[in-house]
């Protein structure tokens, strides 16, 4: 393990009265500084790997967990090769989250060489044999030193980092901007100078279109986001387009609808399908913001890292896709979906409506299906029955 020096941090307390006597836009500035420091104070690498990964049998249910086995076999990357048929070098930045968890898991599984990128003390459910195939860089991502650590010797980047939700994103939109928008340049930057060959990007399906004009929603819809942390997911998405266009850094966006499965945590304020289950079970009330008839498009986890596998191998003319189900159900439903598979009734009660929620959104994925040869092979049923299945073992 090695670890990165840097110039020390200011002292807090002048960091307090530095931020006190400032206006709130100089005061967010001088956090953002602060930060960088901090990170790279924090900045570690630790490398459990001996070599590259070894085989690695599959005795996940295929359905659930991902598809068959691919092939092992180590070649140099090449854009006109499979998936299976080449092991790539791949940074996960944000590795410990709930999407970076599965994805960490199958390309693992599928045997590319896999570097997780995340914030000091970030917890996540991988497993202790999942850790100990992996390279782990602890830092900030807005830290260039810590983004260009983590992308040295990187084939592709999946970049799935995100620092806010849709509601809290409205209340800071300045914070939003400079730890998502300044972050994500500052990693295009280091991805570009140490010849990274393509990005990976998960933007937001739910929210960057805003209130739609059309249901399911295509690619070409136009985008009128309500919310700052659509705006960055958009702003994120033209800069791709820019490093490309300026520096050749390919890219992939996945307009993702919204996953749910394992390594979802309920504790969270986002994904309603493991809060309101693990409510159910440990019979606490499910609070639903409106009267419950916000419509999304919900989809299995497995399917979305299946969507962004083949993402990072096209090698195609389209670079934009919806990944979802394609099919709408209202938080009402979700309810009713839970309790059919507990067996009684649940509490519900409601709160007030949110200005951030558009009223419905449900995602066309006819591109994906026809360019990247996907689709969704996970039910909703299924899917609800299997979340509360693990949400009831990890209870005991």
């Amino acid at each position: 393990m090695r670890r990165i020096e840097s110039r020390p941090k200011p002292p807090a307390a002048l960091r307090h009265c530095r931020d006190s006597k400032r206006s709130p836009q100089h005061a967010a500035l001088q956090r953002q500084e602060n930060m960088d420091l901090n990170s790279r104070e924090e900045c570690r690498i630790i490398d459990h790997t001996h070599g590259m990964p070894s085989d690695r049998s599959d005795n996940r249910e295929a359905r659930l967990r991902g598809r068959p086995a691919a092939s092992n076999d180590a070649r140099v990357l090449a854009g006109t090769k499979s998936i299976g048929d080449w092991m790539a070098r791949i940074l996960v930045a944000g590795g410990a989250g709930f999407l970076g968890a599965n994805l960490v898991e199958e390309a693992l599984r599928r045997g590319h060489a896999v570097t997780v990128l995340d914030r000091p003390g970030a917890s996540s459910g991988l497993s202790a044999q999942a850790r100990a195939q992996l390279k782990w860089v602890e830092g900030d991502f807005r830290d260039q030193d810590v983004t260009r650590t983590a992308c040295t010797g990187q084939d592709l980047v999946f970049h799935l980092i995100g620092t806010t939700l849709p509601k809290s994103s409205n209340e800071d939109p300045q914070f939003d901007f400079l730890s998502n928008v300044s972050g994500t340049i500052r990693l295009l930057q280091a991805a570009r100078q140490e010849g990274v060959r393509k990005l990976v990007f998960v933007s937001s399906g739910g929210t960057v279109y805003g209130i739609p004009t059309q249901l399911p929603i295509p690619e070409t819809h136009p985008t009128d986001p309500i919310s700052s942390y659509g705006i960055a997911k958009l702003a994120i998405e033209k800069y791709l387009a820019v490093f490309r266009a300026e520096h050749g850094l390919d890219y992939a966006i996945l307009r993702v609808a919204n996953p749910y499965g394992p390594h979802q945590s309920p504790e969270r304020a986002q994904g309603a399908v493991a809060v309101f289950a693990w409510r159910a079970l440990n019979r606490q009330p499910i609070e639903i913001w409106g009267d419950g008839s916000v419509i999304r498009d919900y989809i299995w986890v497995s399917d979305v890292i299946e969507a962004m596998m083949r993402a990072m191998d096209h090698g195609g003319h389209e670079r934009l896709f919806n990944v979802g189900s394609g099919v709408g159900r209202t938080l009402n439903d979700i309810v009713r979906a839970i309790e059919r598979v507990i067996g009684r009734r649940v509490d519900v009660s409601h709160a007030p409506a949110r200005s951030v929620d558009v009223p419905a959104n449900v995602l066309d994925i006819s591109r994906a299906r026809h360019i990247l040869d996907w689709k969704p092979v996970v039910s909703f049923e299924e899917g609800i029955e299997q979340s509360i299945a693990a949400i009831r073992g990890s209870l005991g």
